[in-house]
């Protein structure tokens, strides 16, 4: 009964890639756009001050889309595709498997405007797919800034000081 139902959903409701909008077999990616995200892979960066930060793609190309159309168009779509390419990103051998999420927090007034908070629906996706825990609540806003896709380079980093 349930192959029937998947089948007759998928007729009438087919799937889409989140990210160009043509046929995909699930509501992940389709062969293309996973293959450009593949070619986009990031190389590992170890920060000052932190023993490793796990920045498994660029944020450009079809990353980059599918980021901004979740964050900024508040289409929940491409949760499950983003979810997915951070499993795919894991180190099954746990060296840079990361040991939790921790989703940026966003101010009050940011979260009512969007009427979701994206950072912490993308952590908890994330979390489930790599089977460890999210702490949504490590991490504290201490007042407002502006909105760092507002500003150039120079003004995001300053903006992060404090």
């Amino acid at each position: 009964m349930f192959e029937f139902r998947r089948a007759l959903r998928a007729f009438l409701y087919p799937f889409v890639c989140p990210a160009c909008g043509g046929p995909s077999p699930s509501d992940l990616l389709c062969a293309a756009c996973a293959e450009l995200v593949r070619a986009a892979h990031a190389p590992p960066a170890r920060p000052p001050g932190l023993d490793a930060l796990v920045a498994p793609y660029r944020y450009d190309g079809v990353v980059r889309d599918l980021l901004v159309r979740f964050k900024y168009g508040s289409d929940r779509h491409p949760l499950s595709a983003l979810s997915a390419l951070f499993r795919a990103a894991a180190d099954p051998v746990a060296l840079l498997r990361p040991d939790a999420v921790v989703p940026v927090p966003i101010s009050y007034w940011r979260a009512r405007r969007r009427g979701f908070n994206q950072a912490e629906l993308l952590g908890r996706a994330a979390a489930a797919e790599l089977e460890i825990p999210v702490l949504p609540y490590a991490l504290r806003r201490a007042h407002g800034r502006p909105p760092q896709a507002s500003l150039d380079r120079a003004a995001r980093l300053a903006n992060l000081t404090g």
